[in-house]
């Protein structure tokens, strides 16, 4: 799928001989208007035509190649975009605050809803709490998607084409058209220049160069939004920093959520159009052309400016009448909101209930006769493979209220008894202005019928990912709050906080529900702001907001006096902003109506410092925060890259990412571009599971077993580990046996993991044991390297740090084998001693060792997930500077690098100091694994106690032991677990064990002569057979409980998981 439009013949025109408007700088002559005092046809910039993400991505070496079509590769996950309209990161910081005092409050037993104004101790345990108490950079926590694990910055930039707006308070809404108000999309002719040329657009910035680009200055704005010196009295300009920089030019959700959409600039108030107003494809039709669903949904009206941009095309976001024809033609899968005024389907609403669209579209909408929890009950049959789309309504035209935006509550999370204002201006009798009057009363935002009969914004959120996800094929899904901004603008913190709440409740679902679905291997999940506002907290803003929740008054956040009214505005619409006699913010400060006092009890005020509490009202260019997971590294990757609009170079903004990047990380997470498709294995386990079966005793288990044939076959497990691939059979830790792993459905296949002499990361089961697992002997220039080269009557000692991996690669893997010191030739020594239980069968041809990165690229591809092992060095550390430290750590880079997310990696060692470093300092601990080496046969020792108040003291929570130290003789002939398994268990520890297939001759031996792996059991009078590995492996699952089970044959283990129904994928 072509993702840019052809452009027409009027937009190729002017890209061919267009030139820039001049008219923002009479005496600028870059873009090349007037040169010489001549008009010239020949354009400044040299044209390229219009760009798309795919392209940015090649550009900048996130894809190697743009695929041929974006369909088919099964690579692409389910995209989530959520959309703070106008959170910008003060915003968050107030959210996050408010979660955490309210959060605080409840747990010392306050009621937050009704105040606590009787607990002292709620009052003396806020009091003095500053924002240092909270944090004063950076992501901040406090709310569900400050976990995630990415975070970063993003400038809004946007588009001036022709003259800037009174006051440079938004950018223009004029495209390379004209107003966009003024004509239906594309029905206009181009615009000209002085010269009488269509406009040649310049990337550059339009305040410090008289380009056509709003862009973003780290020096006028700061580096980051928190600099220190929004929060001062008297900040230090002399740098160049202006805390009023960010009022000029703001863009505006339309554009924005556009940009997000398509990954196109449009100027202000265009919804997916380009600058020649033709059609750019949103996510969600792209979705849906590669057979994916696709949704929107908002707790404003459906078409609003961000919702609307996602499934609606139009010039203007104010042209309902084309929104509403382009609705149709998207046709999302999804579309879910308020229903209210012209902002949403209205035309196609009879059409869906009983006309012609109707065999698609379900609709649902509040009625008094359905209460929230019922609300979506009817549609659990819903699927988008089978054509359905739904239509959900709340609001508007089917609400007495017909509020245009769901519920959202206060702090306190009611919806009643909070602030309502109105304002009037008062003029002198010369019309001059004097003051604006402030009305202010109690009242309820919404009353309970529309409270109860509207389901909460998490519980809507939860019913889309519910239907949208029945797509086989994945589904992108654009969720906005938008009431953030509306509260914003009218400057109200209590509304704001309220609908934080909303945002951090839902986000908390999505996560669950991605950590349910397959994780960040399988999703993708990124919350950011179309814009920032200008918000400012005071250092003592957690006490303030603290006390009057205490109270009970957690409405008065925002003061009585709030007006509602934005006071630049106002100031406009008076000429003010041709006055120099004042200082914008002066001019600013007479159209206000909070007091000193007001900002002093609130410990916050919107605007720049110094104009009055409720200051602004409007959106700034200020960049805003990006909390992601599931990106792969994409938007890592895009920091401080430029991008392309209309073919031009656009600077970008050092530490920071633009919307467009944005946009193709979006593109490229839904697509999989750049990503190997994986193409899983059939499985096939063979005879050997059914061989066992039949050579168990008879009990009901065996009966279970030969019963079991799941429908559709044998499924891959993760309770499954292939131990070194399938190296019973295959030469270990080669891409033959991990292959052979596979297909018998191994879900986890395990890396040892060791270092070459130049600090390349290999495959190996021990640094020192090239010489039984490779042919390295057979090559005589390599054995002389080796520590202790063989020769007849030698033991060789062959390490994977005594040679190059340039050398390494040139061996050839075999099976490990015991070989004979007294062979004769280095063949004889080489292919000697292969194990009884093994088999030379599969070494006929070369296999390569492989590297840790061909590791992770093989096991990628073949659907499986990690299990490396960061192996206890045979030599001795560091290895001239490379120390232990730096061996996990380039261990844990290397899955950075190809973005294998946390959840999928199992890192395993028997060093604690490796294990307390990855719990500690990487994303990579959660389920690090302790090898527990322990040799001691029966019983719990002393030592075990300690060892695991070790492993406890590391963090981390699993722990592998061998199978033999879980189990022990019980009566009757059975196998029971062990003392130290029921520690374990105790302690809360998961277990993981090793290694079922590794076993040689019968399995009843006399004690003296018993296998390691079966060393409790065996010449214990339990009368052991072949079929006993079914035997033990059941105890172990069900009495020890473990949660894996490294095989060296796992067509056993998964035959025994899928009978069971464990971690099956």
């Amino acid at each position: 799928m072509v993702k840019f439009t052809s452009l027409t013949v009027a937009a190729l025109v002017a890209m061919a001989y267009g030139r820039r408007l001049n008219g923002h700088n009479e005496n600028e002559t870059a873009a090349g208007a007037e040169e010489n005092g001549e008009c010239s046809a020949i354009p400044k910039f040299p044209v390229y035509g219009n760009d798309n993400s795919e392209r940015l991505l090649l550009r900048e070496g996130v894809i190697d190649e743009i695929p041929p079509t974006l369909c088919g590769n099964n690579q692409g996950k389910n995209v989530i975009l959520v959309i703070g309209d106008g959170m910008g990161w003060e915003m968050v910081r107030a959210g996050a605050i408010g979660r955490r005092v309210v959060d605080e409050l409840e747990e010392m037993g306050c009621d937050t809803k009704k105040g606590c104004p009787d607990m002292r101790d709620a009052v003396r345990a806020f009091s003095g709490r500053t924002l240092r108490d909270y944090y004063t950079e950076g992501k901040g926590s406090g709310l569900s998607f400050q976990e995630l694990p990415g975070f970063g910055l993003v400038t809004t930039t946007t588009t001036v084409i022709a003259d800037p707006e009174d006051g440079n308070h938004y950018a223009p809404e004029t495209s390379l058209l004209g107003n966009v108000d003024s004509h239906k999309p594309g029905m206009a002719p181009l615009l000209l220049n002085e010269c009488g040329n269509p406009i040649d657009f310049s990337p550059l910035d339009y305040a410090a160069d008289g380009g056509n680009m709003v862009l973003w200055d780290n020096v006028k704005g700061g580096y980051y939004p928190w600099d220190s010196r929004y929060y001062e009295e008297n900040p230090d300009t002399s740098d160049g920093f202006d805390p009023t920089y960010i009022m000029q030019h703001a863009t505006d959700s339309a554009s924005t959520a556009g940009c997000l959409a398509t990954g196109h600039k449009a100027a202000v108030g265009m919804m997916s159009l380009d600058l020649y107003e033709e059609k750019v494809s949103t996510l969600v039709e792209d979705a849906q052309f590669c057979g994916k669903a696709g949704g929107s949904m908002s707790s404003v009206t459906i078409l609003h400016a961000t919702p609307g941009a996602f499934i609606s095309h139009a010039a203007s976001r104010r042209d309902t009448e084309t929104l509403q024809k382009s609705f149709q033609e998207v046709n999302p899968t999804f579309a879910s909101g308020a229903c209210a005024g012209e902002d949403w389907p209205k035309s196609s609403y009879e059409s869906m209930l009983s006309g012609a669209m109707s065999s698609e579209w379900t609709v649902l909408t509040q009625s008094p006769d359905v209460m929230a929890e019922d609300f979506y009950s009817t549609i659990g049959e819903l699927d988008p493979d089978n054509g359905d789309h739904l239509l959900v309504c709340f609001g508007g035209d089917f609400s007495e209220a017909g509020e245009e935006n769901l519920p959202f509550r206060g702090i306190d999370s009611s919806y009643t008894q909070r602030w309502c204002q109105s304002n009037n201006v008062v003029d002198d009798e010369d019309g001059n202005f004097q003051y604006i009057n402030v009305s202010s009363v109690l009242c309820n935002h919404y009353e309970e019928d529309d409270v109860a009969q509207i389901p909460k914004m998490k519980d809507n959120v939860k019913a889309a990912l519910d239907f949208l996800s029945k797509d086989d094929d994945g589904f992108f899904l654009m969720y906005e709050q938008g009431d953030i901004d509306w509260a914003a603008h009218a400057n109200h913190m209590d509304d704001m906080l309220g609908a934080m709440l909303d945002i951090d409740d839902s986000v908390r679902v999505i996560y669950d529900w991605i950590m349910e679905n397959g994780g960040w291997e399988k999703n993708a999940l990124y919350v950011t702001a179309d814009h920032d506002h200008y918000l400012t907290l005071n250092n003592d803003f957690p006490e303030a907001l603290a006390n009057f929740i205490i109270a009970g008054e957690s409405h008065k956040i925002t003061p009585e006096n709030n007006s509602n009214r934005n006071p630049w505005d106002e100031a406009i619409s008076r000429g003010r902003h041709e006055d120099d006699s004042k200082t914008q913010a002066e001019h600013i400060k007479d159209f206000t109506t909070w007091t000193e006092d007001d900002i002093t009890e609130v410990a916050h005020f919107w605007g720049p410092r110094g104009a009055g509490g409720n200051a602004w009202g409007s959106h700034s260019t200020r960049p805003v925060p990006i909390f992601y997971g599931g990106d792969d590294g994409c938007l890592e990757k895009l920091t401080g890259k430029g991008f392309r609009v209309l073919g031009r170079e656009v600077q970008g903004a050092e530490g920071k990412v633009d919307q467009m990047h944005v946009h193709a990380c979006l593109l490229r997470s839904l697509f999989g571009l750049g990503k190997a498709q994986v193409f899983p294995p059939q499985i096939q386990l063979g005879p050997r599971p059914h061989y066992l079966v039949e050579k168990m005793k008879d009990s009901p288990l065996k009966e279970e077993l030969m019963a079991c044939a799941p429908e559709g076959g044998f499924r891959t497990s993760d309770f499954s580990i292939g131990h070194r691939g399938a190296c019973l059979q295959f030469p270990e830790h080669t891409a033959i046996s991990y292959r052979a792993a596979a297909s018998m459905g191994a879900g986890i296949l395990e890396c040892d993991v060791t270092f070459t002499k130049d600090l390349e990361l290999v495959c190996r089961h021990a640094q020192c044991d090239l010489h039984t697992t490779t042919d390295v002997v057979t090559r005589p220039d390599l054995n002389a390297k080796c520590t202790t080269p063989w020769s007849p009557g030698v033991a060789p000692m062959c390490c994977t740090s005594d040679f190059t991996l340039e050398e390494i690669k040139t061996l050839c893997a075999k099976m490990d084998s015991s070989n004979d010191v007294d062979a004769e030739t280095a063949e004889g020594y080489a292919y000697g001693g292969t194990a009884a239980f093994r088999t030379d069968l599969y070494q006929e041809e070369c296999e390569p060792v492989l590297t840790h990165k061909e590791s992770i690229e093989l096991i990628r591809s073949l659907g499986a997930r990690f299990t490396p092992e960061i192996k206890a060095p045979e030599v001795e550390m560091p290895f001239g500077n490379f120390t232990q430290r730096d061996y996990a750590a380039k261990v844990i880079s290397e899955y950075e690098e190809y973005s294998i997310s946390p959840q999928h990696v199992w890192l395993q060692s028997a060093t604690l100091e490796d294990i307390e470093y990855v719990v500690s300092e990487t994303e990579y601990g959660a389920q690090a694994v302790v090898l527990d080496f322990d040799d001691d046969r029966f019983g719990v020792r002393a030592d075990d106690v300690a060892f695991l108040r070790e492993v406890e003291r590391t963090g981390a929570k699993y722990v592998a032991p061998p199978m033999w130290k879980l189990v022990a003789p019980g009566e009757d002939g059975m196998i029971v677990a062990s003392e130290f398994a029921d520690l374990l268990k105790e302690q809360e520890f998961h277990v993981i064990t090793w290694t079922l297939g590794r076993t040689a001759g019968p399995l009843e031996k006399p004690a003296e002569s018993a296998d390691y792996y079966w060393q409790t059991l065996q010449g214990q009078g339990l009368n052991l057979t072949a079929g006993s590995r079914f035997d033990l492996l059941d105890v172990l699952y069900k009495e020890v409980g473990i949660k894996g089970m490294f095989d060296d044959w796992p067509a056993v283990t998964t035959f025994y998981a899928n009978c069971m129904d464990i971690m099956l994928r």
